[in-house]
Order: C-alpha cells, then sequence, then structure tokens
C-alpha cells in the first residue's frame, strides 16, 4: 500500500511536470469567432429571451464543448483579493451554469473535465486570461472577440480573479 501510494504520487508529478512542460513549451494561438462579439455587445435588458440575459448576468461569455469562456462579475460571487478561479467555477456550478471535474496535484487543482468533456491522454485544459499579471502570450494565446488572452502563469486553484476580466478554459493538445 505505501509503495503504491509512492508510485502514484510519482506518477501524478511526472504528469504535472510533463504538463507544465507542454504548457511553457508549446505556443498556441486559439482564435473565437465573431459570434463572442455579439455576444460581449449584450447589455442587460438586451437579450431576446429569458436563457440569453441569464448567461450575460452569469459572464458567460462561450459554453461549447472544449470552450469555457466567462468574465468574472460580482453578480455571481462576491470577489476579493483571494478569489481563484476554481472558486469561481464552484459558484458557477452551485447556480447549474457549469459542471467540472479535477483533482488534487502536485501543482495544485488540476482540471479533467468542463461540462461533461473529458480531456484525453493526450489533452489538457489550458487557461487563458487577460489578467496581463498572471499570463504570458509568449506561452500560447486566445483571442476572444477583441481581446487577446494569455496563458495563465497559475492553475485554477492559484490564479485570482479579477472583476470583469476573462477566463478561458480550453480543451488544447500536447
Amino acid at each position: 500500500m505505501k509503495n503504491t501510494k509512492k508510485f502514484l504520487s510519482l506518477f501524478l508529478a511526472l504528469v504535472c511536470a510533463f504538463n507544465l512542460f507542454v504548457l511553457v513549451g508549446c505556443k498556441n494561438t486559439f482564435n473565437s469567432t465573431e459570434v463572442e462579439k455579439e455576444n460581449t455587445n449584450v447589455q442587460a435588458g438586451d437579450a431576446t429571451n429569458a436563457e440569453t440575459q441569464q448567461e450575460v448576468d452569469y459572464g458567460i461569455l462561450k459554453n461549447v464543448e472544449g470552450e469555457f469562456v466567462f468574465q468574472a462579475k460580482t453578480t455571481v460571487m462576491e470577489i476579493s483579493s483571494t478569489t481563484t478561479v476554481k472558486d469561481y467555477l464552484i459558484k458557477l456550478a452551485e447556480k447549474g451554469k457549469v459542471t467540472y471535474a479535477g483533482s488534487e496535484g502536485a501543482y495544485g487543482w488540476f482540471i479533467e473535465t468542463i461540462n461533461g468533456k473529458t480531456a484525453s491522454a493526450t489533452e489538457f485544459w489550458g487557461i487563458y486570461t487577460n489578467d496581463t499579471t498572471n499570463s504570458n502570450t509568449d506561452w500560447g494565446t486566445y483571442i476572444y472577440a477583441d481581446a487577446t488572452l494569455g496563458s495563465a502563469s497559475l492553475g485554477v486553484s492559484s490564479l485570482p480573479v479579477v472583476e470583469g476580466n476573462i477566463y478561458a478554459l480550453i480543451l488544447s493538445s500536447f
């Protein structure tokens, strides 16, 4: 049992180290479609139906298989200097706006599934943000509407949420 735990810990550490290497060593650029430009221009009261209005109220900008993009809003939860992306995901899940699964690893909490889409052995959920303090465009970018989001320099359990900033969870391949 003790050897199994050591092996599992070593294996998870190697997987996390490999993922970190891939995130740092690969430069990926993802481009969203013009649909997001329309979504970001919707103001409260402009939505044509209750479901669209609710998505705007929760800051959800894009929710399709392999891409989940949101803008942090205090209408979802109180945001403080210690609020993380993981905290925000928990609140969105409590409100029925996202489902997710993950596990704690050597480098923090690791996303495995978003809205029923699980990363395969050759995929990972990359995190991108327009928070220039906590991202690096040299590591990869994701274009949402007119915003260029850089690859996050922290994981979801450490990446702070700032009201108004955009966060994208993107299923990516190694």
